[in-house]
């Protein structure tokens, strides 16, 4: 549910709707890593899977790098382990190419020591996460296969915290332009009310851009209309409910809302 979502929903409503998420989260059963190996000697993918045999990964396996880019085409893979040295496309080719139609993917290379010279090169192209030399141990594999995944998840959670906070500069936009509007809207009932002659909306308006004062301060400061004058219209024509700051105790849920950049910006 949107965090704006208990301004508009009863509390029988609100209780629903929280009831329901909290369900579906309990039900969720967590999702396996996907791990994709690739090399063209078929013993090297067996001992690759047996080295995982114990963790909880959906293992799938590829004899080149077509077939690799094949299986990821038609389901994603969190992480891929490949060999280096295989016919038609290097390691490093392939993980240069992974890299570029599926970045999140996270690019193990496997490769032997005359080869460090070109993994190093794919390295700083960034498309590898870490290489490991054959033999490989197993215990480091598995520490570096968990640590890759940690950072799938955290890349993850910061493409989501971006996303969020993408949502959140643009509600807070449309906050600070509907409050704008709101100002507007202030002075234009204030004069078909009669309450301010069509000169004095003009200076406030010029006032307003050069001052970035609020409709109510340039009123009272102009000594135009008395504060419980707007008041009446506020509460009347805008359904303001007037309280006592010092009985009144702003939620966390609504105070949360509004930054307080955004509440001196707008007075």
């Amino acid at each position: 549910m949107s965090k704006f979502g208990s301004l508009f929903l009863d509390e029988e409503q609100l209780d629903k709707s929280v009831d329901t998420g909290t369900e579906a989260e309990e039900t969720a059963a967590p999702e396996k890593y996907r791990l994709l190996f690739v090399d063209d000697e078929p013993n090297v993918l067996k001992a690759l899977r047996r080295v995982f045999r114990q963790e909880n990964y959906e293992i799938l396996t590829a004899p080149d790098a077509r077939a690799a880019l094949q299986i990821l085409a038609e389901t994603p893979c969190q992480l891929m382990i490949t060999d280096y040295r295989m016919p038609g496309l290097t390691g490093a080719d392939l993980l240069r190419e992974v890299k570029r139609l599926y970045p999140e993917t996270i690019r193990i290379l496997l490769t032997g020591q005359a080869d460090t010279d070109a993994v190093m090169a794919a390295i700083k192209d960034g498309a590898v996460y870490k290489f490991i030399l054959k033999p490989w141990n197993d215990d480091d594999l598995r520490i570096t296969v968990a640590l890759g995944l940690e950072q799938y998840d955290l890349k993850k959670e910061n493409d989501r915290l971006r996303e969020t906070n993408k949502k959140t500069t643009e509600e807070l936009s449309m906050l600070a332009k509907l409050a704008v509007t709101h100002r507007s809207q202030l002075a234009i009932m204030l004069n078909k009310k009669g309450l301010l002659n069509d000169r004095q909306v003009q200076k406030l308006y010029k006032e307003q851009q050069s001052k970035k004062s609020t409709t109510f301060k340039i009123i009272i400061d102009n000594g135009w209309l008395a504060e419980d004058k707007i008041h009446k219209v506020l509460v009347n024509d805008f359904m303001f409910e007037k309280v006592d700051l010092k009985e009144f105790q702003v939620g966390d849920a609504i105070s949360s809302l509004m930054p307080a950049s955004l509440c001196r910006a707008q007075l």
